[in-house]
Parts: structure tokens; sequence; C-alpha cells
């Protein structure tokens, strides 16, 4: 609560630091409104309450000050941890990280469940910070018969790999599964601000980096490998991340002609591998529960 406005009592919630804060300042912003309205009036003629009046703004606005720059540190201090769990900002201090943010601008912004957030073909301007919510990610491609629903939740940033290289577009297509808030840093302020920091240089190569190894030995571990654990080895080559939930629009014809083997055989391997409780199998669709199961 704000000890500085004694009369603006908040009762009846729970001492939530994030509600507290913005209530106060909606309060003392209403409060400032109706005492600037009201000396604004032509009809009032007494100095005194002028002076009165005057000083109940003044205090108002100094109220109002407080309170949001009190939530603003706070705002500050939450977004500053959930940016360091991701790899990109680890070994930053906070020190490093407050020069950061008054040399670039940050572009926030809302979607709803459902809304469409990054379609596949967007270019990639700068970096997405996934700060809160989940997303539902649809990697497809026009010249192969099958597609990959993942998901995400904050903290995650959209396709890094996307900002630089020949190909400056993004693959994937990016859903709001829930109510989700996100961060945006130009292109233009990476370039100019991020990579004069060496730590987070050294993040960025090791990302990139054992994203190129990760891509360059999957096509060795297909050699001498049974046919169920080749179908494993293939959906991971489709995931981004080797965890959670994932859904594979792609028939049992398909997925034989993509391991080289015949449809009866895959089907097999596809039904024991429900048997055993490590996917389900639906009409032209693969459903994986945890993706960490099947290793």
């Amino acid at each position: 609560m704000c000890k500085r406005c004694p009369k603006l009592r908040i009762k009846g919630h729970k001492q939530n630091k994030s509600y507290l804060f913005f209530q106060t300042y909606l309060k003392c912003t209403q409060l400032l409104y109706e005492k600037t309205r009201f000396c604004t009036k032509s009809d009032v003629r007494n100095n005194k309450k002028n002076e009165k009046i005057s000083s109940e703004i003044s205090s108002a606005a100094e109220y109002v000050y407080f309170c949001s720059q009190t939530r603003l540190l706070f705002f500050m201090n939450t977004m500053f941890d959930t940016l360091l769990q991701l790899p990109l900002f680890q070994g930053l201090s906070q020190e490093d990280f407050t020069q950061i943010l008054e040399k670039v601008k940050l572009q926030f912004s809302q979607h709803k469940p459902g809304e469409v957030i990054i379609s596949s073909g967007d270019t990639c301007e700068g970096l997405v910070f996934l700060l809160k919510g989940e997303v539902g990610v649809t990697t497809s491609s026009s010249d192969v018969p099958y597609s990959l629903v993942e998901f995400f939740s904050a903290p995650y940033l959209l396709e890094f790999h996307a900002l630089f290289g020949m190909n400056t577009r993004y693959v994937s297509r990016y859903v709001a599964s829930t109510e989700t808030h996100l961060v945006r840093i130009r292109k233009s302020d990476v370039l100019q601000v991020l990579l004069n920091y060496e730590i987070f240089r050294l993040n960025c190569m090791n990302i990139l980096c054992n994203r190129v190894q990760i891509l360059s030995q999957q096509p060795w571990k297909l050699k001498e490998m049974d046919i169920e654990k080749r179908i494993t080895a293939f959906f991971l080559s489709l995931a981004e991340r080797p965890t959670g939930v994932k859904l594979v629009s792609i028939t049992m014809k398909d997925l034989a002609a993509v391991l080289n083997e015949t449809r009866s055989s895959v089907s097999k391997a596809l039904n024991m591998m429900q048997s055993d409780h490590k996917l389900e199998l639906r009409r032209g669709e693969i459903m994986i529960p945890a993706m960490e199961h099947l290793l």
C-alpha cells in the first residue's frame, strides 16, 4: 500500500503489490483530474480557496508521480527476472541490463487467446520475447505433406535464428493460446546496443552453434536404428524442444515414404507405441502427450 496516500486505503483485497500500486495510481489520477477540472471553473473567485485547491493539486500530482514510479520499478524488476531466465541474457548483471533499457526502445503488446501474433513468412524485424502466457507454434512447409504444432510458455524467445542470414522470414506461425504479453526489441537496437556487450555476443554464438550442432548430428543417428527409434528421431527432428505436447499432422502413408518403410510396418510400430502410451493415433494426426517420454 502507498504510505504516502493515507486517505486512499484499499480494503477487501489481498496484499498484491502490482494490484495495490495500480489501484492507488488510478485513484490519485482521478483525484488530480477532479481538482484540476474544479479549479478551471470561471466561478471560483476566492483566492484562499484557489490556494487550497492548488495545494491539493500539487499533493495529488506528487502522489501520482510516486505511485507511478514505484509501480514502474516493480514492473522493471519483474521483467528483469523474467528475461534473465532466457539463455540470451544469462550472465548479464542488473547494472548492464539497466544500461540496456536506457538505450533500447521496448515495444510492448498484448494478445488475446486465438489471436495471430506472427504469421509464417513475416519478416523478422527484431527480437520478440514472450513475457507472460502461452503460444501455439505451427511449423509446416509447402513442399512437404506434414506439419507440427507445439506449445511454449513464458519466458520464450520467438525464432531468434530468423534475425540474421539469407532468409530473415519467420518459418512458423505463432498464435496466442492464452492471454499473452510480448516485448519487442528492434534489429537496429540489437546491432547498435546489445552486441556491444560481450556476454550477449557469447550467448548469441552459443545458441546458434548449439542449433547447428544438433541439426548436423541428426542424419547420422538414423543408421542401424529400428523403425520405432527412427519414428522417434523423425519427430525430434521436427520439434523445437524435445519436451511437452506435440501434434504432428501426417498420414501413415506419408510417414512411411519419409522413413522409406512400408505402410504396414509403420502402422505396426505406431500401434505398439500407442499401446505403451507414448502417443495417440488420430485421423491424419499423431498426438504426443509428452515428447520426453519417447526418449
